[in-house]
């Protein structure tokens, strides 16, 4: 028979081979080897510390607060950027209205403008000295006098011509500039050519509120209306 077996209720029973094989953690010498260790451990981070240098906790610690103010930096500035954006001013009904009639009367003067009359398209210029104008004939320029010029050139290379339509990509209006895309199709003799020729252009016109009302600051027209390839963009 037996004997009978020993109970402990809620204490733990005593450390012995039976119930803990690995007597070596509880080995008091095994502890305080423990605690030595971890006295020199902190010893050595406390030397690195005057060093200069950073432990791996402190390396952490380090990386977290980068980590913290790269993303506080990135709010503040995504907030600036909402600041901006909602601080540009909107225009209203009345400026839409105003900007829907100018550009009537410059796709009216577009229409002699190709037949040879610039004086209708030159009176919906800004007179200042930051107008510019790039046409297919030649390098953008600046100033109103310099844009007179070319703008008489380019009328000089049409003759007999009307325009067949605008077909608006884009446009965007604020309390002081709006902007125009579009295709501007017309047909004219172009130079020295005896028959009328249709064309494209892929026209950007900027307007600026002044005294008198919207006035062009910028016009650029170029050619390209379809997709080419890269290399056509490299002169021969």
């Amino acid at each position: 028979m037996s004997p009978p077996r020993r109970t402990y209720g809620h204490r733990k029973p005593p450390i012995c081979e039976d119930n803990h094989p690995d007597l070596a953690t509880h080995n008091p010498s095994d502890r305080n080897a423990r605690r030595h260790a971890g006295g020199e451990r902190a010893q050595t981070r406390a030397s690195l510390s005057r060093l200069g240098l950073r432990t791996s906790s402190n390396l952490t610690a380090a990386a977290t607060r980068e980590r913290s103010r790269f993303t506080r930096g990135r709010v503040a500035h995504q907030l600036a950027a909402c600041k901006i954006i909602s601080s540009v001013p909107t225009s209203s009904d009345a400026d839409r209205a105003n900007l829907d009639a100018v550009l009537g009367e410059y796709h009216r003067a577009l229409d002699a403008f190709f037949n040879g009359n610039s004086s209708r398209v030159k009176s919906l210029y800004s007179r200042g000295d930051d107008a510019t104008l790039a046409n297919p004939f030649g390098p953008a320029r600046r100033g109103w006098g310099e844009v007179e010029e070319t703008m008489d050139r380019a009328t000089a290379s049409y003759r007999d011509g009307r325009a067949l339509g605008f077909d608006e990509v884009s446009r965007l209006v604020t309390l002081e500039l709006a902007y125009l895309v579009e295709v501007e199709h017309y047909e004219a003799k172009v130079g020295g050519s005896a028959e009328a020729t249709a064309v494209s252009l892929r026209c950007t016109t900027i307007f600026r509120r002044e005294e008198s009302g919207w006035k062009i600051v910028h016009r650029h027209a170029d050619p390209i209306t379809a997709a080419r390839p890269a290399e056509s963009v490299v002169r021969s």
